[in-house]
């Protein structure tokens, strides 16, 4: 019997319910005086609240994808899970993240705000000197001049950002992209992306970096990235114009394309994937763990038709085969992940160079936090070994 599908979440919920009526019948005996009687009602509230916890996991488990079979759920008791293998399609990755031809029609990063135009640190909410040991963390708002919408993003900033001494430094970006339902508290709490990556950094395995959080799912409106119709929020553009636009006048960051990358997990990886392949002058890398290559609403939030030239726009696996873009992918799947894997499958068959896929598909891995939380570290290193903006120098002081 599978752990996942209606057979199982029918039994335990039939189960639950017969338990239930059984104790309603069995009451009048159970409630005689006496210790036997008092310990079986209490063995009755406990097995009823039990199966009902277990019918509704069950249930959210068949809807989420969190643990894929019974052989994945046995890694909560110890059992090891197998190891990935990595499979490569398309151009090397160096050579994907390498620079790339623009023109006047080609969106690309600003030039270089003079760093004696940037706000102060007070300004940005930060004081001098150095901060708390893995960094810190802070909330802005956006009014969003491209996009017509205001926005929030959260902003880790490392511990070296407020020293005096590097004042006169430039960081790369990060931008990180949250799941559904979910919020940037994702990245930082769940994932504890600052923390991995400050990690990195005192290995010597990535440049200290920023990472920006977007909020891109206001009030749990799964937009999926997207820009949507008349009516609806344009969060691509808001994302790729009003926030790199807001960093790059507020932050003392790179704005050349090898120093940005995005990472994201479940929604939040289609958000990342889609970003850099749809604005490869803006993105250099984009890290993909339990994502997905074509976009997936939820009831009550369709922007546009199945098949119009939109949908057609945002197919990235059409994309990846008819015009791929140069940039590097670095991706987590499982055949065992029913979100992820029948789009990546699909995009490791058809990838084609300029494009560069580099995935770690692990043979039983459900769609889960613990999954993808222990990969962080092999995507830094990755990153920096591969993204001219974050590798490892150790900047001028």
């Amino acid at each position: 019997m599978e752990l996942t599908g209606s057979l199982f979440a029918w039994i335990v919920w039939v189960a639950a319910i017969g338990l239930f009526v059984w104790v309603i019948i069995d009451w009048p005996r159970s409630a005689r005086p006496g210790w036997l009687s008092v310990l079986r009602r209490v063995g009755y509230q406990l097995a009823v609240v039990i199966l009902l916890l277990l019918a509704v996991g069950t249930a959210l488990n068949d809807q989420y994808g969190w643990y894929a079979n019974w052989g994945d759920l046995g890694t909560i008791f110890g059992a090891t899970a197998a190891p990935g293998h990595e499979v490569a399609a398309g151009a090397a990755a160096t050579a994907a993240a390498g620079p790339i031809a623009v023109d006047s029609r080609t969106s690309v990063h600003h030039t270089a705000v003079p760093l004696a135009d940037l706000p102060s640190l007070a300004k940005i909410d930060l004081a001098t000197g150095r901060g708390p040991a893995n960094g810190q963390i802070r909330s802005y708002e956006i009014d969003g001049k491209a996009s017509g919408y205001r926005g929030s993003v959260a902003v880790w900033f490392p511990a070296s950002y407020t020293e005096p001494a590097m004042a006169g430094h430039r960081y790369p970006v990060i931008e990180a992209f949250h799941g559904v339902p979910g919020a940037p508290r994702q990245i930082w709490f769940n994932m504890h992306l600052g923390d991995q990556v400050a990690t990195a950094v005192s290995a010597g395995t990535i440049a200290d970096s920023v990472v920006v959080m977007p909020y891109w799912s206001p009030k749990n409106v799964d937009t999926e990235c997207l820009d949507g119709g008349k009516g609806f929020i344009q969060m691509e553009t808001f994302l790729t114009k009003d926030v790199t636009t807001w960093v790059e006048h507020h932050l003392r960051v790179y704005e050349d394309r090898s120093s940005w990358a995005t990472i994201g997990l479940s929604a939040g990886a289609w958000c990342a994937s889609m970003l850099t392949m749809l604005h490869p002058t803006l993105y250099s890398a984009a890290i993909s763990l339990g994502g997905y290559w074509q976009p997936g609403f939820e009831a009550g939030y369709v922007p546009f038709a199945p098949n119009s030239q939109q949908a057609r726009h945002y197919d990235l696996l059409a994309t990846a085969h008819d015009d791929p873009p140069k940039v590097a992918l670095w991706v987590q799947t499982s055949p065992a992940d029913v979100f992820s894997w029948g789009t990546t499958s699909e995009l490791l068959k058809t990838a084609r160079a300029p494009l560069s896929v580099t995935a770690d598909v692990i043979p039983n891995a459900g769609h889960r936090f613990s999954v993808w939380v222990g990969l962080v570290p092999q995507t830094l290193q990755w990153l920096g070994r591969t993204v001219p903006g974050f590798r490892p120098v150790a900047p001028a002081r």
